[in-house]
């Protein structure tokens, strides 16, 4: 139970968080914006009501080793023509009488061959299965939540690399309007100056649609904007040493395995339960009655009986051999199924271990050309100033180190989308978000353009794009009831043999099945606020020149939040780091 409140003190730290008047100025880091998709999300709510559903059945499978209470009251008129009126009556043999009757009685199972026990059984099972699948969808939304996350930064990211590209192709194209209307420059140098910066634009506008794809995708998996700017996690590096040893732990701890084999284990029960139909039963019974009528009709009768009785009964249209033919089917199912999810992760897990490879060999190879197109325009413009380059030359340049910029933050994000990815296809994302995964106090730069940029290719040049910079309000959170379930007293503990799985997906081995219906319906027991870390604004260094070419560079940016959010396609993020051109658009 000790590690149980630990994860709830975990799950419940966003929700006190909010309720504590946590403002704007505090980050958001990648474990709340997945606590909060898996404490609200519907999907995880619909399992952790399955999971619900499934320990009703256990109570009520488990009351046959219970005696079980009936009492009938009746009453009314009663006519009765018997040897007994017609020995009494002197008029036509039959009597007329007021009736009222009353029946007690107690049963109570006393030997069924086991098939009580076998019902429980495959009760508890089945509650372990759907606590196992609550876990596997928890680690979906979990997932979800991350690309959101993660997409919304990388999204962010290139926004402010696309307007900084924007701003410094705007000052050359400039700087060539002047020398042409200087006469020091042609109208072809114009022209190759104008296309350079509509190319700059239609990045910047397609890179602004990405963040507002961004957006609504964050908003569906975590419920609502993020609170305040985000950080950027450290990526976990605890992974298996190769291969087959991921596979060789998902098939013995993955949720989706443990659920497959819980549904074995719950058919075989119920076949075992079916296969006791064709034998007696036995069982004790208690009962009272009391008759009151009229003495014409037979007078008033009390009857106790103390009896054992046995109940045996066989169909001879085979409807108990169909019974338990089914049975038997259905764990032939269950173990083709569990041949089927096994299939399924060894291939995930193939799939997402191959993609992190092909991932870090792009995230060095992309490093290496940003660093090298940035060597270029270094080179070039002090080249520039001793009148050996153009403005064009400079212009060329600078796009090319956009794109190398561009190609290389997305190969980044891929090796952190690609290595989240391996931990969710081996079952184990919730454990490392909680567990191993530390966030730095670096703010994603994210900014939201009002306004695109225009340019007029007719007139020398174009205005800088207006930038707006702001921070969304805190979103209050209402802080929910959260009552403990109610439990009787003297409820059986219940061992199950699948993780426990808290309100925020923790699991613990071995639980009392009661406690993982604790707090129902997904509501987070309330506890102290955990500390956040402080969304710091960190100098970036600019990609390029100012606006003016010969000016001295600016060398420092503080980048403020906008707190709004999204995700961009899995797959862009996940398992490919593509390269860009100017347009934003990527190639392999």
């Amino acid at each position: 139970m000790k590690n149980l409140f630990g994860h709830l003190l975990l799950g419940a730290a966003i929700v006190s968080g909010a309720a504590f008047g946590i403002g704007p100025a505090a980050a958001e880091t990648l474990r709340e914006a997945v606590q909060t998709a898996v404490a609200t999300h519907p999907s995880v709510m619909a399992a952790k009501e399955a999971a619900g559903a499934g320990l009703e059945t256990v109570k009520e499978q488990k009351s046959a080793y219970f005696p079980e209470i009936s009492a009938s009251l009746s009453g009314g008129r009663l006519y009765g023509d018997n040897a007994t009126s017609r020995g009494l009556s002197v008029t036509r043999g039959a009597g007329y009488s007021g009736l009222g009757e009353g029946t007690a009685s107690l049963s109570q199972r006393v030997f069924d061959w086991g098939e009580t026990g076998n019902r429980v059984d495959a009760a508890k099972a089945r509650f372990a299965a759907a606590a196992s699948s609550l876990i596997g969808t928890q680690e979906g939304i979990a997932l979800r939540a991350i690309q959101a996350y993660m997409g919304l930064m990388r999204a962010a990211e290139l926004k402010e690399k696309a307007a900084v590209n924007f701003e410094i192709i705007d000052g050359y194209q400039k700087k060539v309007a002047e020398q042409v209307k200087a006469g020091g420059s042609d109208e072809a140098e114009l022209n190759r100056a104008n296309d350079f910066l509509l190319l700059a634009q239609n990045a910047a506008t397609e890179f602004a649609g990405t963040y507002e794809q961004a957006l609504a995708d964050y908003i569906e998996a975590t419920g609502d904007k993020p609170q305040g700017g985000l950080t950027a996690p450290d990526v976990p590096n605890a992974l298996p040493a190769s291969m087959d040893a991921a596979v060789a732990s998902a098939f013995e701890t993955h949720p989706q395995v443990i659920a497959a084999k819980d549904a074995i284990i719950a058919s075989e029960h119920d076949k075992n339960a079916e296969s006791t139909s064709y034998l007696p039963k036995v069982r004790g019974e208690l009962s009272y009655n009391k008759r009151d009528q009229r003495d014409v009709v037979g007078g008033e009768s009390v009857d106790a009986r103390a009896l054992m009785k046995m109940d045996w009964a066989y169909s001879m249209g085979g409807a108990q051999i169909a019974r338990v033919n089914r049975a038997d089917r259905t764990t032939a199912q269950a173990r083709a199924q569990l041949n089927e999810v096994n299939r399924r992760i060894e291939r995930d897990i193939h799939v997402a271990w191959s993609a992190l490879e092909v991932a870090r060999r792009q995230q060095a190879t992309q490093r290496d050309r940003k660093d090298a197109t940035a060597n270029v325009v270094a080179t070039y413009k002090t080249q520039y100033e001793g009148d050996k380059r153009t403005v064009i030359e400079l212009m060329q340049a600078q796009s090319q180190a956009f794109d190398a910029d561009v190609a290389f933050a997305n190969a980044d994000y891929g090796v952190a989308g690609a290595t989240y990815a391996l931990l969710a296809s081996m079952g184990q994302l919730l454990n490392t978000i909680q567990g191993d995964i530390q966030t730095a106090a670096v703010s994603a730069p994210v900014i939201a353009t009002t306004e695109e940029p225009k340019v007029d290719v007719s007139k020398p040049a174009p205005s800088k794009p207006d930038v707006a910079v702001a921070v969304a309000p805190v979103h209050d959170t209402p802080k929910p009831d959260m009552p403990k379930a109610d439990m009787p007293p003297e409820a059986e503990t219940i061992k199950v043999d699948a993780p426990f799985v808290s309100a925020v997906g923790a699991r613990v081995s071995h639980p009392p099945i009661e406690d993982d219906l604790l707090y129902p319906r997904g509501q987070i027991v309330p506890v102290m606020p955990a500390a956040r870390k402080p969304n710091v604004a960190v100098p970036v260094v600019a990609a390029a020149p100012t606006p003016e070419p010969k000016a001295e560079i600016e060398q420092a940016k503080t980048i403020s939040v906008e707190s709004s959010a999204g995700v961009v396609s899995p797959d862009a993020l996940l398992f490919k780091a593509p390269t860009s051109d100017m347009a934003g658009n990527d190639v392999q």
